[in-house]
């Protein structure tokens, strides 16, 4: 029995504006500002998360001060 040989792996590529271009074509500026665009992008999730977060905990809070609120207004 042999074994079929793996396929080759496909080449990383980065897509901008609907155009694709392999990694390892890109100038060595090109792949720092792209390093530095993945960055940035994890940074914007995490913040992201972190905002649902709070959104979430202000939705409680706002949900438990108004069951301990009376139920009429006082007139003062």
């Amino acid at each position: 029995m042999s074994q079929a040989e793996p396929a080759p792996a496909a080449e990383p590529t980065v897509t901008l504006n609907g155009v694709s271009y392999r990694i390892s074509q890109l100038s060595q500026a090109a792949r720092q500002a792209l390093a530095k665009l993945n960055e940035t992008e994890t940074a914007i999730q995490a913040l992201q998360q972190r905002l649902a977060i709070y959104q979430t905990a202000r939705t409680a809070y706002t949900q438990a001060l108004g069951a301990e609120l009376p139920s009429k207004p006082s007139n003062r």
